[in-house]
């Protein structure tokens, strides 16, 4: 999943913000270069104060939403609920009209891992 702007981050919050949520975002490929998993670079952030820290530990390598709506950095094995972004196409829509889906699931960051 990518959160492009804050309207995206204020929806998210106000449906998913009763938990911490693993967002997708990682710094696993270069430490201190945060990514989108599968999805580039991350154009908007959402950090809270003093984030993204690693406490000298380079096993923070993925970013979590707490009930804030803020971002954290998670540690490697740490359980999360992950919100996953799913295109489509429009409902009767013919030819390439796009739609996107959030969905949520239990996982830890490392199931996603690619390669």
């Amino acid at each position: 999943m990518t959160i492009d702007d804050a309207t995206e981050q204020q929806w998210l919050t106000q449906n998913f913000g009763w938990t911490a949520v693993w967002t997708g975002l990682t710094d696993q490929s270069v430490e201190g270069t945060w990514a989108w998993a599968g999805d580039g670079t991350a154009g908007y952030t959402n950090w809270a104060s003093g984030q993204p820290q690693s406490q000298g530990d380079p096993s923070y390598d993925y970013a979590y939403m707490n009930s804030d709506g803020r971002w954290y950095a998670g540690q490697d094995g740490w359980g999360f609920r992950a919100l996953i972004e799913l295109g489509g196409a429009e409902p009767g829509t013919k030819g390439p009209g796009r739609r996107r889906s959030i969905c949520w699931m239990w996982m830890w960051p490392t199931w996603c891992r690619r390669g």
